[in-house]
């Protein structure tokens, strides 16, 4: 019987560097002007929409950065104060807090193995996996869901062991990139036994993964006053366990945009934050990601969209059902999109909404928020239509688009023609398009790549992005798509977080194939590019 399944690089990675410069310091970028306040009407129509197609109870947005403004805050449907959610993956950066808290006071180090707390370990290589390789998922062990994991009769410890002595290796520690649950289930219960070792008079008639709720109450939830926890008593997930409310995990969020500390409460020292934000995993080939290869991963936090340097411009822990916090770095923004869509990752799932909440949200904060560039009186960040004079700012279909630049007035699902795609990646055949793993016989399958094109989605979308579809023209003119070049794959629908698409065609070998991927908006298509001045260049035609 086949437990689990994920993706192997080189290949199409799902959604979903160099170090930088203390957290702390990041935060002080500046937030928008107080003489003009961001509209953020387009972000909440994207959110409401999704959550009456998708049936969903409620869902919520928030914008604020780490000083403590807030910018905006919105519940929708049943949702209020009081709703708590499953997070999902946006407990990693939770459980990175408990673990860097235990690393402030010397309880432990990141350096610390698995033997040095399991000493039945020692001379083995799971014995000698680190603390860091484990909370950075370069452990080396498998790390899709082992059964355990999610059981919540089960103990931490006892699946701590069951993981270690059953799961098989897939490198040597350090030496691979795999995203998952396990190592950093063995993490928790590493930190649990540093802590008795410490504190024995604290664990007294507590059971595995009680301990672990003590560490957090103690270290994180209590002095935050927030109401979290995560969802059992004797086995914890620490990857993806944390049930919050949205005013819980904005204050922690904000804890660790302002370098661990919030509203004078100091939870972890700079220095701690900067490990979680860090780049963790440089050197490590990539196993499996849950994002493209160049988004590189710290303790429990992502480092989307690196710059030229590694720089990332943001730093997110998103959630499977669609809970997604993020940290804009240029702008000192930080924003939670809160939906659970039980469809969160898959194609059209609430993750891709959060996306593009948190690109609505970098562009009405974004540069000088006091702009007026068509002299409408009306600020840019908070103006309707920032490119057409629209004093009156009338908006009929409520999208956030103002009816003077909406090429669909009437309706909340298209505003525009989409812009360019963003960063287009070519994997070769040769990568495993997916790894399975038997209990049964202990064998690792390879499922292996074709050729597969990669993209992100367009920064100006036009629509909700869930109406995207997109064309793929290649030609053998890297300049020109306008003739000669071929329809390879025509409306293709998003596949997953991201969108991708395997070419029908292998390059012939000494030859040179470009390739463009073109979103398709529910009234218009975008762009094959810009020319110098400035006006969109036009495809051919795909059927």
């Amino acid at each position: 019987m086949f437990v689990s399944s994920s993706r192997s690089g080189p290949l199409p990675i799902r959604f979903a560097a160099a170090g930088f410069a203390c957290a702390a310091a990041l935060a002080l970028a500046a937030p928008p002007s107080p003489g003009c306040t961001p509209s953020f009407v387009q972000a909440d129509a994207v959110v409401d929409l999704h959550r009456v197609e998708r049936g969903l109870p409620g869902a919520a947005i928030a914008v604020f950065d780490g000083a403590g403004a807030s910018y905006h805050e919105r519940f929708f449907g049943t949702y209020g104060p009081g709703t708590f959610v499953p997070i999902a993956s946006a407990s990693k950066v939770v459980s990175a807090s408990v673990i860097m808290s235990l690393v402030d006071d010397g309880t432990m180090s990141l350096d610390d193995t698995i033997a040095d707390y399991l000493p039945q370990y020692a001379g083995t290589p799971n014995g000698s996996i680190t603390l860091r390789q484990a909370f950075s998922q370069t452990s080396g062990l498998w790390n899709d869901e082992w059964p355990c994991v999610a059981d919540p009769g089960a103990t931490l410890a006892d699946c701590t062991i069951d993981i270690l002595d059953r799961a098989p290796r897939v490198s040597a520690p350090g030496a691979t990139f795999f995203y998952g649950s396990n190592s950093m289930h063995v993490a928790g219960r590493m930190a649990e036994i540093a802590y008795c070792n410490r504190f024995p008079a604290n664990c007294v008639g507590l059971g595995s993964g009680a301990v672990w709720r003590r560490i957090f109450a103690e270290r994180v939830r209590d002095p935050l006053g927030i109401g979290m926890f995560y969802n059992s008593t004797t086995n914890p997930r620490i990857d993806g366990g944390v049930i919050s409310r949205l005013s819980d995990y904005r204050t922690l969020w904000r804890m660790i945009m302002n370098g661990g500390e919030v509203d004078g409460v100091r939870i972890l020292s700079p220095e701690a934050v900067q490990e979680i934000t860090r780049d963790q995993t440089r050197g490590a080939a990539l196993y499996y990601s849950a994002a493209q290869p160049y988004n590189r991963y710290g303790l429990g936090m992502w480092r989307f969209n690196p710059d030229s340097r590694g720089v990332p411009r943001v730093l997110s822990d998103p959630g499977r059902f669609g809970f997604h916090p993020f940290w804009q770095i240029a702008t000192g923004m930080g924003g939670i999109v809160m939906i659970n869509d039980p469809q969160g990752a898959g194609p059209g799932g609430g993750r891709h909404v959060a996306n593009q909440v948190e690109r609505i949200v970098h562009d009405r904060t974004a540069g000088g928020a006091t702009t007026d560039r068509d002299g409408d009186g009306v600020c840019d960040a908070a103006d309707l239509c920032p490119g057409v004079a629209d004093p009156a700012q009338t908006d009929g279909d409520g999208d956030g688009a103002g009816d003077a630049c909406d090429d669909a007035p009437a309706t909340r699902r298209a505003w525009s023609a989409p812009g360019e795609t963003g960063i287009l990646v070519f994997y070769p055949a040769g990568g495993c398009l997916s790894v399975s793993y038997s209990q049964q016989t202990g064998a690792i399958t390879c499922l292996p790549t074709e050729n597969v094109l990669d993209w992100y989605q367009p920064d100006e979308p036009g629509a909700i992005v869930t109406d995207l579809r997109y064309d793929v023209i290649r030609s053998s003119d890297p300049a020109e798509f306008t003739a000669g070049a071929s329809c390879e794959a025509s409306s293709i629908e998003r596949n997953g977080p991201f969108n991708d698409a395997y070419m029908v065609l292998d390059p012939i070998a000494g030859s040179l194939f470009a390739y463009l991927a073109r979103a398709r908006g529910p009234g218009a298509v975008g762009p094959a590019g810009f020319a110098s001045d400035g006006s969109a260049i036009a495809a051919r035609d795909c059927p």
